[in-house]
């Protein structure tokens, strides 16, 4: 999916600031704006609508679409063998076995071009549930991250 890039704040392919300023522009660089260089010193230019400086080549100048969010959220497996999928991390105290912490990026679950996410996201589950008394249950902790896959929190 190609970004949509409107008025706003970006990085640049090899890491200054850039501005865009209009995004309806006249002719086919459609997109108005500034680099920020060395010793801020402040560059006019324009980009195509795709973000792009020239072209189909990849070049220094390009506009990089924002890094997604991302949600943390912490698998529990639970003394009487319950798993949930939490937060925050609940207190030992709190009658847990295990717990660990998977950063997930909404939005991109679905994308056939990315399962490694919720791979990765399972994995640690299965890893920290594994490590605790009861390991056979860990499975459960995969399944807690596939119903906030459906959920789609």
């Amino acid at each position: 999916m190609t970004h949509v890039f409107k008025p706003g704040e970006y990085k640049t392919r090899d890491g200054r600031k850039a501005v865009v300023l209009c995004d309806d522009a006249p002719g086919q660089d459609a997109l108005v704006g500034y680099l920020l260089s060395k010793g801020d010193r402040v560059e006019a230019t324009t980009w195509l609508s795709t973000g792009r400086y020239f072209g189909d080549e990849q070049h220094p100048n390009d506009l990089m679409p924002p890094e997604p969010e991302q949600v943390v959220r912490w698998v529990v497996l639970w003394n009487d063998s319950g798993v949930t999928l939490e937060r925050s991390a609940p207190p030992i105290l709190a009658g847990r076995k295990a717990c660990t912490r998977v950063v997930l990026t909404p939005g991109r679950f679905d994308d056939e071009n990315t399962p490694s996410e919720w791979d990765r996201a399972i994995d640690a589950a299965l890893k920290a549930a594994a490590d605790a008394p009861g390991a056979y249950k860990a499975i459960r902790a995969a399944d807690a991250i596939r119903a906030l896959k459906r959920e789609g929190k």
